[in-house]
């Protein structure tokens, strides 16, 4: 009887932490919940020393989303030498999903542009005439 009781709870507490190993496959994904993670550092790297500028965790929420798109606006900043190297890390962690998906689409709408620009258009209806005809050059 005694077996059964501990293999129970030997079971419960593999079920618990495969359900916690989900959670971090969906944290792997999810772009908010590292912002709010790193937000929630931030907080409590920070809130010792400017307990006025971080009194609760959404305003290093707001931190947190301005440093990860790398907006830097200024107003809230951290002082202490552990929330300015997490800050650093959080903004370089921000080029890669915000800034650059950004210059793709930017270089994609520039060379549709480019391609629209040989196209022929009626004056009176802007109406496409004719379109370009495309080359592969060798």
């Amino acid at each position: 009887m005694f077996l059964i009781g501990i293999f129970d709870y030997k079971i419960m507490e593999i079920a618990r932490i495969l359900r916690f190993f989900v959670f971090l496959k969906f944290a792997r994904y999810s772009k908010s919940f590292k912002i709010i993670f790193a937000s929630t550092v931030i907080y409590y790297l920070e809130r010792s020393a400017q307990p006025d500028k971080f009194p609760d965790i959404l305003t290093a929420l707001w931190m947190g989303i301005i440093t990860f798109t790398t907006t830097g606006f200024g107003d809230v900043y951290p002082i202490t030498m552990g929330g300015r190297f997490f800050t650093i890390a959080l903004a370089f962690l921000g080029v890669p999903i915000f800034i650059l998906p950004a210059g793709i689409l930017g270089s994609s709408f520039f060379s549709t542009m480019q391609e629209y620009r040989y196209y022929k258009i009626c004056p009176k209806c802007e109406f496409i005439i004719s379109r370009p005809k495309i080359s592969i050059r060798k």
